[in-house]
């Protein structure tokens, strides 16, 4: 999914860890209880705004 847009996509519950998330657009995603694994390629404000919109964030 590395540099796709997911504008609308529901994520809810999906579990992304060990995915490839490079440059991916996740601004307007459903992300309840979504799982992602390595964030070291998010930024602090992507972070926090998954973290508020009840994404699982591992670190």
């Amino acid at each position: 999914m590395s540099g796709a847009s997911l504008y609308g996509v529901d994520l809810s519950s999906a579990d992304l860890r060990g995915a490839i998330l490079i440059d991916t657009d996740l601004i307007g995603a459903r992300v309840e209880r979504t799982r992602f694994g390595q964030t070291a390629d998010f930024s602090r404000d992507l972070r926090r705004d998954l973290r508020q919109r009840g994404a699982i964030l591992e670190e």
